[in-house]
């Protein structure tokens, strides 16, 4: 597996993160592409050359009443321009052509494709449908749908985003069966789990918009992305001899990856001094000869600075691993002077056939 080194560092600081979330009887989940692949349209979408963004899926609990859902854009265009071979006059040329975002969805046995055009970023998922909809699941497949036939794209050739931005959005719902939705009265939809004010990117987490998306097989190499989350500080004396304490997670995610497919990396730790062992560092000045060595412990592994720790079994939904702290001596605990420790460490993921 080949794929982009991301160097990220964490210090041993406390890291407070307070969620706002917003309980409610409906809510949304979207599911990004990876990767995006422009392919040919099928059912409403017959004769398009398109690429599947994700899937919005809209869950009801209870018996509350079900409006329409609008796709609200943040910081993105609802009109795209994308060049590269194009045959409008029998002969293939690199020119811009015209896509647009559509929804595609289907409620009581009918399917619908709703092109999402409003100029004000406000789309309602399926125009014109009038009452509560008395749904417990509603799934949207979101799409970039080409303005112009099918054939006059060519196979296996690369098109480049050249207009329009693909931004966020945000789910709203109406709260009346014959109105459109209001903004700042109706309601927004938690996404994710998150709040309904946050909003949501509509590429993976990741995705360059600048890369070319492929018509036909993909064709840019798996990638994966590093975050480094959920630091704190940590308790000398729950690190001591064996004992361990998590001090980070280290977070993978794969992008441009396939479906059921796996993948692994390595992980590489180090330190700002690149000592072995690592070593905590009295913050105080004039004292820098003061440190405690530590050790890590990463994937059901003791690390040595500078080795990878193989991780397996990666795929397109994100994965977790604790990053403990241990091997702390008791004595250089004891004698310690008193004060604030820390240490840098670097987080580097290597490509797999470089183990």
């Amino acid at each position: 597996m080949y794929g982009r080194v991301v160097r990220q560092f964490y210090t041993i600081l406390l890291v407070i993160l307070i969620p706002l979330t917003l309980h409610s009887a409906i809510t949304a989940n979207y599911d990004p592409v990876c990767p995006l692949v422009f392919e040919a349209g099928t059912s409403l979408l017959t004769d398009h050359l398109v690429a599947h963004l994700g899937t919005v899926t809209i869950t009801r609990v209870g018996n509350d009443r079900f409006f329409t859902p609008y796709f609200l854009t943040v910081g993105m265009d609802h009109v795209f321009s994308f060049t590269g071979p194009y045959k409008p006059n029998g002969q293939y040329q690199d020119l811009p052509t015209q896509f647009n975002l559509y929804a595609v969805s289907t409620l009581k046995n009918t399917e619908k494709a709703q092109i999402l055009d409003n100029e004000y970023g406000i789309h309602p998922n399926r125009a014109n449908e009038r009452g509560n909809w008395n749904v417990n699941n509603f799934v949207s497949e979101i799409y970039l749908v080409s303005a112009n036939s099918l054939s006059c794209y060519k196979l296996n050739s690369n098109y480049h985003l050249t207009g329009g931005v693909l931004g966020n959005f945000q789910i709203g719902l109406s709260s009346g069966g014959n109105r459109e939705y209001r903004p700042g009265v109706d309601p927004l939809l938690p996404i994710n789990g998150g709040s309904g004010t946050d909003t949501t990117p509509i590429l993976n987490p990741g995705t360059n918009p600048a890369d070319p998306i492929g018509y036909g097989e993909p064709s840019v190499l798996p990638t994966a992305w590093l975050i480094i989350k959920n630091q704190c500080a940590i308790n000398l004396s729950d690190a001591t001899h064996t004992g361990t304490t998590k001090v980070a997670e280290a977070e993978i995610q794969m992008l441009n990856c396939l479906d059921g497919d796996e993948y692994a990396v390595g992980v590489v730790f180090t330190n700002l001094a690149n000592t072995n062992p690592f070593r905590l560092v009295l913050q105080v000045e004039g004292y820098s000869w003061c440190t405690i060595p530590y050790e890590l412990r990463f994937n059901d592994e003791n690390v040595t600075p500078g080795k990878a720790v193989r991780w397996e079994g990666l795929t397109n939904v994100p994965q977790s691993q604790n990053i403990m702290v241990t091997g702390v001596p008791p004595l250089a605990a004891d004698q310690a002077l008193s004060g604030f420790y820390q240490d840098t460490v670097f987080v580097t993921i290597i490509p797999d056939d470089t183990i």
